[in-house]
């Protein structure tokens, strides 16, 4: 049983491309192809027990599944996805997805979203950072669809920094992690729309408001 059919890229019969494939690629972007393919197949059970796990968590993930799973085009490039595990070539399919944007557009601030991606790139196995990075660094339609998923989530830079800055970057601390989150233009503005906090030498502070008989609602006579 896969995951929401939506969401799962699992499937049967899959066959990894042997590792002296990538290093005898003619160019750092076939040998990029070559790897996020081969990382691709061997982590596919994590991939779908994860988005499991993010599925129970968030309702909002199983949606995604049931929007992506109603679109005919989104449909063929999963399908195509299952026969020929090739993440490039997928990647190029949703730059193409008027669709996919759609997507990004509706759900690129949804809490559960960017619990994935952000919990995803913590709980991420070895090797799969630096694939992605490979493909980012490497192909421009990568890089562009990256940027844009990046940008539409608001994802941290500190975060971000582990695709962008060519797979090598470690793991930030948490307090890095929170302090671009608060800085983000999000919470920026978040902040900025609260309510002002009300003097505490106000009247109103001073003496519990009454009702038309008298009652002090905490109990005061």
């Amino acid at each position: 049983m896969k995951a929401d059919e939506g969401m799962s890229v699992a499937a049967s019969g899959s066959s990894a491309p042997k590792p002296a494939e990538a290093a005898k690629a003619a160019s750092p972007r076939e040998a990029a192809a070559l790897t996020a393919k081969e990382v691709a197949i061997k982590n596919e059970k994590f991939v779908d027990g994860f988005i499991r796990r993010m599925q129970k968590k968030h309702p909002s993930i199983g949606q995604y599944g049931k929007d992506w799973a109603a679109s005919p085009e989104l449909r063929a490039l999963r399908d195509q996805y299952w026969n020929d595990k090739d993440p490039l070539k997928f990647a190029h399919g949703l730059s193409k997805s008027g669709d996919f944007g759609k997507l990004v557009k509706k759900y690129g601030k949804d809490p559960g979203i960017r619990d994935v991606l952000m919990t995803g790139l913590k709980e991420a196995p070895s090797g799969v950072l630096g694939a992605i990075s490979g493909l980012f660094q490497n192909d421009a339609v990568t890089k562009n669809l990256l940027n844009t998923v990046m940008e539409a989530t608001g994802l941290p830079k500190s975060l971000t920094g582990m695709i962008t800055g060519g797979g090598d970057a470690k793991m930030p601390d948490q307090n890095q992690i929170m302090g671009d989150i608060m800085n983000s233009p999000e919470a920026k503005a978040a902040m900025k729309n609260q309510p002002g906090a009300v003097p505490l030498d106000q009247k109103s502070a001073e003496k519990p408001p009454e009702t038309n008989n008298g009652f002090r609602p905490l109990g005061g006579r």
